[in-house]
């Protein structure tokens, strides 16, 4: 099987750098424009499913990949591809929040944070700090992945292509798990493409 993975596009709240998890905002602009250009990319290639979490960020960017792609596919919407709920830090400033999170660390930077600290602890960190404890943590979020990525095996042929609309850090905890070497720092850019394959009864991901 071979699972393309598309950030949506950019939001307002991205625009105004502020946390965006389980909270949505629309499209901008410039995001329903690289929704409509990933699509352009991706004509061509016989998806069998298409998939978005229900967010509204992330439906609003499937139906405008839509025009571009084959075949009759309808977008299938689940709670399983949503962003890393980050709790009582929905929709604050990211500047801040990262400090605090630092802080909790005992980072004295952004690029410290993610070069000495792993993904995992940083989760578990947003959740213990959530004053309303509302925010994911690593398990929590691992446990999603695997649901999710359960449901697509289940339902599609293994020869299938399949496109599936998530978030960022969705992507990059994917990613952080099937690419050997990937950073968690990377950026995982708006209305990017990822695909993952299958090999052997497990998810490999290939560059893309």
């Amino acid at each position: 099987m071979e699972l393309y993975l598309v950030r949506h596009g950019e939001t307002y709240l991205n625009r105004y750098q502020r946390m965006q998890g389980w909270s949505d905002s629309f499209l901008t602009p410039r995001g329903e424009s690289q929704a409509r250009a990933c699509g352009q990319k991706l004509a061509g290639i016989p998806f069998t499913r298409l998939y978005a979490s229900d967010s509204g960020r992330t439906q609003a960017t499937a139906q405008l990949l839509l025009p571009s792609l084959t075949g009759n596919l309808a977008v299938e919407t689940s709670r399983l591809f949503r962003e890393t709920a980050f709790g009582g830090f929905e929709g604050a400033k990211n500047a801040p929040t990262w400090a605090q999170i630092c802080q909790a660390l005992g980072q004295p930077s952004l690029d410290a944070l993610f070069t000495h600290t792993s993904l995992a602890t940083i989760l578990d960190t947003f959740k213990a700090v959530d004053p309303y404890h509302d925010a994911e943590d690593n398990a929590q979020m691992q446990a999603r992945l695997d649901q999710g990525l359960a449901k697509i095996r289940r339902e599609n042929a293994a020869t299938a292509k399949v496109l599936l609309v998530p978030h960022g850090n969705y992507i990059r905890m994917l990613k952080l798990r099937y690419a050997p070497g990937f950073s968690a720092h990377t950026e995982i850019v708006n209305a990017g493409v990822t695909k993952l394959v299958t090999r052997a009864d497990s998810w490999v991901e290939v560059a893309f």
